[in-house]
């Protein structure tokens, strides 16, 4: 039977997804039912094998650790080893990636150049601070213009610097 695949977004996770799936179409399409029998419940219940097919979440290593070599042992000429190691590294690139989308940034404004009227405006549209405490803050870089951001959205805060001739830098909080 085969399983739902969970609308991902390209990148990491959709491509450990879609090699999950093929490898369940290579093992013949073993039912969540018959794998939780052969994996053992005490190991992984149907709902997590199911939910490492199905769900947008990453799913636990420890899930496909177990699921992967079962898959593989029902293809022939098959190596499960050589299937665990491969999928480790699909899942390591997936947590990474999540990992980089989940950690706060911070932008610092490190140049003050460049339009400064404009530059205070979005300053005191990003910060809440007052004309004065942003006037402070081009007259005083390196000033934290925002903290506790995605990477891609003190991305796009760093642009919105630069198109006014500031510069901006992107940190990682906490490093």
């Amino acid at each position: 039977m085969t399983l739902r695949k969970p609308d991902l977004p390209a990148g990491a996770h959709h491509d450990l997804s879609v090699a999950l799936h093929e490898l369940h179409r290579k093992a013949g399409w073993p039912s969540v039912r018959d794998l939780e029998r052969t994996i053992g419940v005490d190991f992984v219940g149907r709902t997590r094998i199911y939910d490492a097919f199905t769900s947008p979440r990453l799913p636990p290593w420890g899930v496909l650790s177990v699921l992967v070599p079962e898959l593989a042992r029902r293809v022939p000429r098959m190596d499960a080893d050589e299937q665990t190691d491969h999928f480790h590294r699909l899942w390591d690139s997936a947590a990474q990636a999540k990992d980089a989308r989940t950690r706060a940034w911070s932008v610092v404004l490190t140049d003050a150049g460049g339009r400064r009227i404009q530059l205070v405006e979005l300053i005191r549209s990003v910060t809440g601070a007052g004309l004065a405490e942003a006037t402070e803050m081009l007259a005083h870089c390196p000033a934290t213009l925002a903290i506790g951001l995605t990477q891609e959205g003190a991305e796009r805060l760093v642009s919105r610097v630069e198109a006014l001739g500031a510069l901006a830098d992107v940190r990682e909080e906490g490093r």
